[in-house]
């Protein structure tokens, strides 16, 4: 039985003194970054969802967004590289969503890469080489992603946006054929509880992604 889950991968970047809100004092801080990684026999295998920054008060142990820094050291940061790499993350996010769709019923088209390349340089204005749609598609294969699960753990870096685009990817590439199988079916419903959309969310992003099927 194959064991998944998912860890999240601290580093810290920086070290120095700023005033904790909690312990109402100046006190040490550690400025991480972190990402989630999918794991396989607790092994992690694969990074989902984006970097996320955060500051963890050596006093209070607290968590709290980069921006406490200001005014406490100088630092105005305003994690520009954190967000162009959550941004990169997104892109392969897509990626292997669309993967999962593509092999989802065991059975590959045309119709389905020609779509799924389609939909990530719409959304991401950037080709797609089919190349890299493929090896991806291998990859999820090999590791025996379930969808329903990966869905779930990717979800948890994802902003709404990133959540809404996630349903039209993979509606776009399960409808490429002009029907939806029951498995894709289930696939798409399940993404919904776990992006943790409501139906009207869910029914406006399924609506903008006929635009590309049409």
């Amino acid at each position: 039985m194959l064991v998944m889950g998912s860890m999240e991968w601290a580093s810290t970047i920086e070290r120095g003194e700023f005033f904790c809100p909690k312990c109402n004092a100046t006190k040490s801080y550690q400025r991480k970054i972190a990402r989630p990684f999918l794991t396989l026999y607790f092994v992690p295998i694969i990074p989902i969802g984006g970097l996320r920054e955060f500051v963890i008060c050596r006093g209070c142990r607290d968590r709290y967004d980069p921006s406490v820094l200001v005014g406490s050291n100088g630092i105005e940061r305003a994690s520009a590289a954190a967000t162009a790499a959550t941004m990169a993350s997104f892109d392969m996010e897509i990626l292997r969503l669309m993967a999962l769709m593509i092999v989802e019923d065991d059975y590959v088209t045309e119709a389905e890469i020609q779509m799924a390349m389609r939909v990530y340089q719409g959304m991401m204005m950037q080709e797609l080489p089919r190349s890299e749609l493929e090896r991806a598609c291998r990859e999820v294969v090999a590791l025996r992603i379930n969808a329903s699960r990966y869905v779930g753990i990717a979800a948890q870096g994802m902003t709404y946006d990133q959540k809404l685009k996630a349903v039209q990817a993979m509606f776009a590439v399960a409808g490429a054929e002009g029907q939806i199988s029951p498995k894709r079916l289930k696939s798409l419903m399940d993404a919904q509880k776990q992006l943790g959309l409501d139906d009207v969310a869910f029914q406006s992003a399924v609506k903008d992604a006929t635009a590309w099927v049409a």
